[in-house]
């Protein structure tokens, strides 16, 4: 398969271009890194455990919010700058509060999925921004279902612990109340 053979042939230090003649035209390809592919990896990652982290801590019980409690602090810097955008913007300057801020939000809810969508990263030196599209359901006790699309704006940097997200914003695109079920 030619994205296997040239994922394990890529050098780990510098990108490549290369050329390729496609019908008699000369097409320069731009070739990443095995070493782009695994930090995308892990920024991306880093989305995906903040989703699982959020719906454990919304689940309110004390051994879910120890859960979402360990991974924001993996994921997130000591000093990271959390805020939404909207009628009632939320603020955090650590993962611990932005804990609290969650669980707050989350803990009436029956239950809650975060879902993950399209993500983008770009690399801007030692450092990446990525946008993710999120829809998140949010089923209340009278079975109706509030659903939340929106994006998050990250920025993300090396740490001793890896990629780490040292700032987050999440705006809101769309949403509103989906369904009621009788109960």
């Amino acid at each position: 398969m030619f994205v296997g053979t040239f994922l394990l042939s890529a050098t780990a230090t510098a990108t490549a271009t290369a050329t390729a003649t496609a019908k008699g035209a000369e097409v320069k390809l731009n070739r990443v890194t095995s070493e782009d592919v695994a930090d995308r990896v892990e920024i991306e990652n880093l989305r995906r455990l903040y989703a699982k982290a959020t719906d454990a801590i919304g689940r309110a019980s004390p051994d879910s919010i120890a859960e979402g409690r360990e991974i924001y602090e993996r994921i997130f810097t000591p000093d990271v700058g959390i805020r939404t955008v909207g009628e009632s913007p939320l603020t955090a300057a650590s993962p611990a509060e932005w804990v609290d801020v969650v669980l707050k939000a989350l803990k009436d809810y029956e239950g809650t999925q975060h879902l993950i969508g399209t993500q983008l990263v770009e690399f801007r030196g030692a450092e990446a921004v990525m946008q993710s599209y999120v829809n998140a359901w949010h089923q209340n006790e009278d079975g109706s279902t509030f659903v939340f699309i929106g994006t998050y704006h990250d920025k993300v940097r090396q740490t001793e612990k890896g990629w780490q997200i040292y700032d987050m914003t999440l705006t809101q695109e769309a949403g509103g109340m989906l369904q009621v079920n009788e109960r």
